[in-house]
């Protein structure tokens, strides 16, 4: 199906849906509809696209219904709306709170899930006008490709914080081991690149998923929460995802760099898995996921290590399942495990109490959970390897662990290489 003659279909389908007072759903299947594609011929404000790593599933929101501020408001609305997914655009400090604060997910006014090459469209009248929005108002016809639209050149590189501040940090960190029971603090920094011109959301979103550093190792999330900026996200992290009572999440830490040659990538393997620093780096986030979910899961199981290899990183990894108890939720789990200490540190609380402290900003979106919620199906991935652009300038974010024996070049090097998928499209490798 091209992409103009979809636009002609929905035009069809919606001079049919009833023009009913209140939040009605009105549901339209599709064939072969490229979602990717689909994304950059919206033309609103409000934009969520997810792509799952793992399972067979895409999900685009466009537009805004309503939203929710409490778990038993999400619950009631997912049993009289079954068919409805929410979407999960977190930020890192919210979900911390107990309760965790929830007024950032909300039901889009038209949104699409695909499901094993099959897609639905489900529209949500707007909460406040009471009205379906019309396809013209979403979208436009597909003129020029995103994909052929090159990305200037940038007039400004900013670092945040210069490396003696970051050898600062590191400091600052390793003086609490001695002097606290924290174990692991995890720390960001970012690296600001600066435009004569607005950048195109769209065509950056499109041409970092087409790069050879390409995202089929990754989730894909953009989020677009007006027209002039964009938080994007190609992450390899998954936090969870809920199948009926089914829990999979996913432990991974510890990292190190890829190789062209076959035998240094090996080499670089074998360090991965003898390290005792990197060993006991991912254990710490091992057990501290089965402990958090031992106090809501049942029967939680884990895989033997494995090696999670991208093209430009390698990590250790293990699967987890479980099995949630009946009395419990995606927003239960979501509050239990982030952030996990691949992201925050060990103790959460001594980690988090002196995260700000040290790091001196506010992450934002940047390692926040990121998803979709239903009622029988969630998943949320950890928004690392991500970039937020703001009109003419985009912020990337890279973190690493920091262990007592941490050498702060050594974790500079590895932030910077997280950088790598954006810091290719930028520099037009």
């Amino acid at each position: 199906m091209s992409q103009d003659c979809l636009l002609k279909i929905l035009k069809e389908k919606f001079l049919g849906i009833p023009k009913q007072s209140g939040i009605i759903s009105h549901n339209i299947e599709f064939e072969n509809l490229d979602l990717e594609k689909l994304v950059h011929q919206v033309c609103c404000d409000k934009v969520f696209y997810f792509k799952s790593k793992y399972d067979d599933f895409s999900l685009l929101s466009v537009g805004f219904s309503k939203n929710f501020t409490s778990n038993l408001e999400i619950e009631l609305f997912l049993n009289e709306f079954p068919e409805a997914y929410l979407c999960a655009p977190l930020k890192f400090d919210d979900t911390l709170y107990n309760p965790p604060q929830l007024n950032d997910i909300y039901l889009g006014e038209w949104t699409f899930v695909k499901k094993n090459n099959r897609t639905t469209l489900t529209i949500f009248a707007d909460s406040k006008t009471k009205h379906f929005s019309s396809p013209e108002i979403f979208f436009e016809p597909l003129e020029v490709s995103h994909h052929d639209i090159t990305i200037p050149n940038w007039v400004n590189d900013e670092l945040s914080p210069e490396f003696d501040s970051w050898e600062e940090m590191i400091v600052s960190a390793q003086n609490l081991f001695k002097t606290t029971d924290l174990k692991k603090l995890v720390l960001s920094r970012r690296r600001i690149f600066e435009y004569e011109h607005p950048l195109l959301l769209k065509s950056f979103f499109y041409n970092l998923i087409d790069n050879k550093y390409n995202s089929k190792e990754s989730y894909q999330i953009y989020f677009q929460e007006n027209l002039n900026n964009a938080f994007i996200s190609l992450t390899p992290e998954k936090l969870f995802s809920l199948h009926g009572n089914k829990v999979t999440t996913i432990a991974l830490a510890s990292s190190t760099f890829r190789k062209t040659d076959s035998t240094e990538d090996k080499l670089e393997e074998n360090f991965l898995i003898e390290s005792p620093k990197l060993i006991n780096e991912h254990q710490i986030v091992v057990d501290d996921i089965k402990d958090s979910l031992s106090k809501i899961c049942t029967n939680i199981q884990t895989s033997e290590l494995k090696i999670m290899k991208l093209s430009y990183i390698q990590h250790r990894a293990v699967d987890i399942s479980a099995e949630i108890k009946e009395k419990y939720n995606a927003i239960d789990l979501l509050a239990l495990l982030h952030p996990t200490p691949a992201i925050g540190g060990v103790p959460r609380n001594t980690a988090l109490s002196n995260l700000k402290k040290i790091e001196k900003s506010n992450r934002e979106n940047y390692a926040s959970p990121f998803g979709v919620i239903s009622k029988n199906f969630s998943e949320f991935a950890v928004a690392i390897r991500s970039g937020k652009i703001e009109e003419n300038k985009i912020t990337l974010f890279g973190g690493a662990g920091i262990l007592p024996d941490s050498d702060a070049q050594s974790e500079w090097n590895e932030t910077a290489n997280k950088m790598t998928p954006f810091l290719k499209v930028i520099n037009h490798e």
